[in-house]
């Protein structure tokens, strides 16, 4: 007996690509899903689409709820959520019609409370995506395996990409016991998914890109740096007092130098993108500064602990060492 996947599908603003999105929901070849479309107070013409599909196809539930924001909107198709699984698609992505039949297959042979494949970025105005399975029949595909605390170290190797985002994955639905997004934030999933990936006891991986995900310049994500993206600083805050309190030593050092790096980055995007916010840099300088000497130079690289001692000096003597270190490198590579 088939077991039953709720897809959770947040919406607003998105009446151009939310037709190809639903069409490629409805189209997978695993038949028991329910799809529950919450339209989050979209001004255009979303609410009508979602209702047009729900009288299409008896699996499609629409909600319509004033705007609160994507983490809102997610939390309420969970609280709706009726499957023994649960996964997400943002609206203006689209799926390959084989990707949940491929994702519960690999989630039941390994046991496994997770199951990720792989994604390929679709620039805005390309043609439709077309993934070959080949290598899959022909019994060619990469799977691997971790357990939870491996999951969680792939957030800083070249892995990160596939662990980080909330939409690539086939979730066992207990695993968001006591877990939600957190209202009023971009860079959600940097909230959360610690959380869940801790909680999966097993997690398995196949590399064969099934989410097409669209890179939109209107995207928040592809505007212009903003102060709304020092969200993902206190995400990081979150993560690194969840290690702490979990007793991951190893996961803590790493989470640190990580949260580090970005604060050194976005110091730089807002003194470059917003000059008129110079108490914003200001603070962000002096919290980087108080942050790295709370923690001394415990498990940071030579290179690091120079450029991050360079930085209380004078941010731009930092600047000037990473620079000099990228042109090192460049040259070694040459010969």
């Amino acid at each position: 007996m088939e077991e039953l996947i709720s897809v959770i599908v947040p919406i607003y603003m998105v009446q151009e690509y939310l037709p190809k999105c639903l069409d490629s929901i409805l189209q997978q070849t695993y038949r028991k899903i329910e799809v529950i479309l919450v339209n989050d107070g979209s001004p255009d013409n979303c609410a009508e689409i979602c209702e047009q599909y729900a009288c299409q196809d008896q699996r499609v539930i629409v909600k319509h709820q004033e705007n609160g924001g994507l983490s809102a909107a997610r939390n309420a198709g969970i609280e709706l959520a009726n499957g023994d699984y649960i996964c997400f698609v943002d609206p203006d992505d689209y799926i390959h019609p084989r990707m949940y039949e491929r994702l519960h297959k690999n989630l039941k042979e390994h046991r496994a409370d997770i199951s990720i494949c792989g994604y390929s970025v679709v620039q805005e105005n390309e043609g439709t995506t077309k993934q070959s399975f080949d290598e899959i029949d022909a019994g060619k595909e990469s799977i691997s395996v971790f357990n939870n605390h491996q999951t969680l170290h792939h957030l800083y190797t070249e892995l990160q990409y596939i662990t980080l985002g909330v939409w690539n994955k086939l979730y066992k639905k207990e695993l968001f016991d006591g877990v939600r997004f957190k209202v009023g934030k971009i860079h959600e999933d940097d909230f959360i998914m610690h959380h869940l990936l801790d909680n999966a006891s097993k997690v398995v991986y196949t590399s064969i890109p099934m989410y097409y995900y669209l890179q939109r310049n209107t995207s928040i994500t592809g505007q212009k740096f903003n102060l709304k993206r020092l969200d993902r600083l206190e995400a990081l805050q979150e993560r690194i007092q969840y290690f702490k309190e979990k007793g991951y030593e190893d996961l803590y050092e790493k989470a640190y130098e990580h949260y580090l790096n970005l604060l050194f980055v976005d110091y730089y995007l807002i003194k470059s993108s917003c000059p008129e916010e110079r108490q914003v840099y200001k603070n962000l300088r002096k919290q980087f500064i108080q942050f790295f000497e709370s923690r001394g130079k415990v498990g940071l690289s030579t290179n690091r602990k120079i450029k991050y001692n360079l930085f209380k000096i004078h941010p731009l003597l930092s600047m000037m060492a990473e620079y000099i270190w990228k042109r090192i490198d460049h040259r070694m590579m040459l010969r």
